[in-house]
């Protein structure tokens, strides 16, 4: 977990404290900045206006005048004066007003005569030597009459150069202007406003002017700086007012009217506004106002500032409190987390330490744990299942389809028949079944698992065991063949005595043939209960041998009643004969799909526990029954994992000493035993119990001290389509003249098999043993159609000799003929393609049939 120091939350609270209040500092001096600008600009539009209504006043005056003008063709000297002095009284900062009389040159002498006639005798009107109107305009009233003005009455001011060209201005432009700032000595600064007056009209825009539209010209005199101190001038003020005369360049400090209100000594500078205004409407003249304001701290108000200073120091204080909760926070949170690191470093040591001991558990134990996930098919196993399985983790596809791949192919459909049925009907899955490995090696494992589903009820996860039994079952197999010994000792003395009375049939028999050679008939009977005789014989052999050899599943669909039937004579010899021992076998085939040595081997170990409970007994008694049972409710509920409605039941009974109440739920676990020491294995019942599961079965017990004991066995009967009708043996079907080599230690076997299949129409090669008959194919190879082999022969056997002649010859045929157990020869001597195994004694019918097939399948495969 990351933790940050004290020094650093404490450092960037206060930077962010101070960058806050920087912050807030700058939007306050924006807003003071903002106010005072705002308060400049109306304060500058106040003077502005009063110096426009000003300005105005100055226009009244001058419309006043031309007004009194018009109102009368003739205005006397004193009527100019009262109304003259009446409108200077009004506005102080006007120095004088003139009234200019428009007077066209050729009439200058006549004007002169008329204004001596009034009264201005003394006073010479001037003519304008440079106005390209030809025109003048001499001064006939002004006041007031100062000597100043007496000097100028008369004066043509249309001929002075300063103000000529103002005038044509104020003429053309048909509106007031205004001459440049003069410098008076006393006055200050003052400049003239000009207004023309036209005869009988008003101001027209027109480009084109009529000298004879102008009547006269007034002129009013104004004081600039007297009018400046009319206006109110803030303080911090400074207004520079400038009039530059557009015809005349400007002598230098003449042009300004500067205007000034300072403020104390000591006063701080806070900022400065400037402002340039428009001109005045002076058309001959730039009037430009400039307004200067110097805004001090001291004329400001602070709250804007104290605010956003109070503001920033409080959030800067807020911050450091946070961050002092964050400090505390954060060492609470570290102290936390180093104690969850602690415990996580002890469960972590307590996780590795469990997971190693359940590993070296598993290890040793062989028992291995998995899951598999049904939504995605992800296969999780623990390191024991990898060991017992022998596959690579990394190159393992940790699915349920390479689960199936890992198993033996002759359980991969059980397996996943028992997996998927659990599934489907929510009962725990447990079987036992085989792997194979690498170089052949076969491995047994137990398995079991439980599958977990969801609210709507599908399956989401099944877990379970894996527990690798091999060494259990190669000691219950040596066990169980030690039990066979025993009970081949005990089959000896029965099987013996009945052979024995086949064999004495069988001579019986030869005798009365022998005496009767001339009654066909009668020897043909004779004969044919020989022969019946021999098959009963070969039964027996079989039964030995199949109950004899080792465990083998080889599952196929047979009649259980069928099966009883022909096992019955093995099974009575079990018996002795005080013992009242009856079989009740039901008319029905009841088709099952199993392995029968397996169902021979339960049987024979339960009329062995049966013969063994009723030794005591006064009147034996042991009963074998089979029938058809339909299944219950109850029953199916009881037994969930049962398939079928209709079941095969079996039934071994007896009246013997029984099993003790508390020994009954261990009866059928290994290695368990109510015998005494010496009497049993403790496996008997527990490799019954084994071999009703694979076969989809179930058995049941009931039994009571003193009274007996009866099991019963439940098993799942085969769908129509799976059940085997046996059928006759058909008549043998010739040859037709191929050749046969026959291979056969035996001198009597061999010349009696040579002499049957040359009635059948084959030719016949004959030799004694594997290297014989080698050589002898070696030399016919191209003759030969099929070999005849017997397995076990001195120098080489049957299994090698075909190995050897399909090098020469892959696609030569061979039949293998074997006194013992066909699955033991075709597996332990190791047979290959194109090679078949028949059972001794010869059935020839089925001989002759088996040379056809063969050897039909050969030419169609040959051409």
């Amino acid at each position: 977990m990351r933790t940050y120091s004290t020094n650093r939350v404490f450092h960037f609270a206060s930077i962010a404290g101070a960058l806050i209040t920087a912050l807030l500092l700058m939007l306050a001096y924006n807003k003071l900045a903002a106010d005072a600008e705002v308060h400049f600009f109306e304060e500058s539009a106040q003077i502005r206006e009063q110096l426009l209504l000003q300005n105005l006043h100055a226009n009244e005056v001058a419309d006043n005048i031309i007004s009194l003008f018009r109102a009368s063709d003739y205005v006397e000297p004193d009527e100019f004066q009262i109304v003259a002095e009446d409108q200077l009284l009004h506005y102080p900062y006007i120095l004088s007003v003139a009234f200019l009389p428009h007077v066209l040159k050729p009439d200058v002498g006549a004007f002169e005569k008329e204004m001596q006639k009034i009264g201005f005798v003394t006073y010479a009107v001037r003519g304008s030597s440079g106005i390209s109107d030809h025109s003048s305009f001499p001064v006939k009233y002004i006041e007031p009459m100062t000597p100043l003005n007496a000097s100028l009455l008369g004066l043509d001011m249309a001929s002075i150069g300063k103000y000529g060209p103002h005038i044509s201005k104020a003429i053309h432009t048909r509106s007031a202007t205004a001459s440049s700032f003069e410098h008076l000595a006393k006055s200050g600064i003052t400049f003239t406003l000009f207004k023309p007056v036209f005869t009988g009209i008003t101001a027209v825009n027109s480009d084109e002017i009529n000298m004879e539209e102008v009547s006269a010209l007034v002129a009013v005199k104004v004081n600039a700086t007297a009018l400046m101190n009319t206006v109110t001038i803030p303080q911090g003020f400074n207004i520079s007012w400038k009039i530059l005369d557009t015809f005349h360049h400007p002598v230098s400090g003449k042009e300004h009217l500067l205007v000034k209100n300072t403020v104390e000594q000591g006063s701080h500078l806070l900022f400065k506004s400037l402002q340039s205004e428009p001109d005045l409407a002076f058309g001959a003249v730039e009037s430009t106002l400039i307004f200067e304001k110097r805004i001090y701290w001291k004329d400001t108000e602070y709250q804007y500032l104290l605010a956003a200073f109070a503001t920033g120091l409080v959030l800067t204080l807020l911050l450091l409190f946070a961050a002092r909760g964050f400090q505390l926070r954060d060492r609470e949170l570290q102290q936390r987390n180093e104690e969850i690191e602690k415990q996580v470093r002890k469960k972590t040591r307590d996780l590795q330490q469990s997971e190693a001991s359940m590993n070296d558990a598993q290890r040793i134990a062989r028992v291995g744990s998995w899951e598999l996930d049904l939504t995605n098919n992800e296969l999780k196993w623990s390191d024991e299942i990898f060991r017992i399985f022998e596959v690579d983790k990394e190159a393992f596809g940790a699915s349920y389809e390479a689960f199936i791949d890992a198993i033996h192919p002759n359980d991969r459909e059980l397996v996943n028949s028992k997996y998927t049925d659990s599934v489907a009907s929510r009962l725990p899955y447990d079987i036992e079944h085989r792997l194979l490995l690498k170089g052949g090696r076969i491995k047994h494992v137990h398995e079991h698992c439980q599958t977990i589903y969801n609210n709507e009820g599908t399956p989401i996860r099944s877990s379970g065991t894996v527990q690798d039994i091999t060494e259990r079952k190669e000691l219950e197999e040596q066990l169980l063949q030690s039990q066979k010994l025993e009970a081949i000792g005990t089959l000896a003395g029965g099987i013996a005595h009945d052979f024995n009375n086949t064999l004495a049939a069988i001579q019986g028999n030869l005798y009365l043939a022998k005496k009767q050679m001339g009654n066909k008939e009668l020897v043909s009977t004779k004969l044919s209960n020989i022969e019946t005789l021999g098959i009963h014989a070969a039964e027996i052999v079989k039964q030995l041998l199949t109950f004899a050899r080792k465990d083998m599943v080889n599952t196929r669909p047979f009649s259980l009643t069928s099966f009883l039937s022909t096992e019955l004579s093995l099974f009575k010899s079990i018996i002795p004969e005080n013992i009242d021992y009856t079989i009740d076998l039901c008319d029905e085939g009841l088709t099952i799909r199993g392995d029968s040595a397996q169902l021979q081997q339960a049987l024979v170990n339960l009329l062995n526990n049966a013969r063994d409970a009723v030794r005591n007994t006064e009147q034996p008694k042991i009963n074998l029954m089979l029938e058809s049972f339909t299944t219950t409710t109850a029953f199916q509920q009881k037994h969930r994992g049962i398939k079928g409605e209709r079941l095969a039941h079996l039934i071994v009974s007896d009246n013997g000493s029984g099993i003790p109440k508390a020994a009954l739920e261990h009866v059928f676990e290994p290695f368990y035993t109510t015998k005494g020491v010496g009497e049993g294995t403790g496996l008997g019942l527990a490799m019954v119990y084994g071999s009703i599961q694979t076969h989809g079965g179930t058995i049941e017990i009931e039994s009571e001290q003193g009274k007996g004991s009866t099991f019963h066995i439940y098993l799942p009967l085969c769908q129509e389509d799976e059940k085997v009708l046996e059928e006759p043996e058909k008549a043998p079907v010739p040859g037709e003249g191929e050749t046969i080599l026959l291979v056969d230690d035996d001198d009597e076997v061999r010349s009696t098999t040579r002499e049957v299949l040359e009635s059948m129409d084959y030719r016949v090669l004959t030799a004694s043993n594997g290297q014989e008959g080698l050589e002898i194919f070696h030399a016919n190879q191209n003759d030969i159609d099929v070999i005849i082999s017997d397995v076990v022969m001195p120098k080489m056997g049957g299994a090698e000799l075909a190995r050897r002649a399909k090098e020469i010859d892959s696609d030569i045929q061979v039949i293998l003929i074997t006194g013992y157990d066909d699955q033991w020869a075709a597996e332990a001597q190791g047979a290959s393609e194109h090679t078949e195994i028949v059972l001794k004694p010869l059935s020839f019918p089925k001989l002759s049939q088996t040379l056809r097939t063969i050897i039909e399948s050969s030419e169609r495969t040959n051409s």
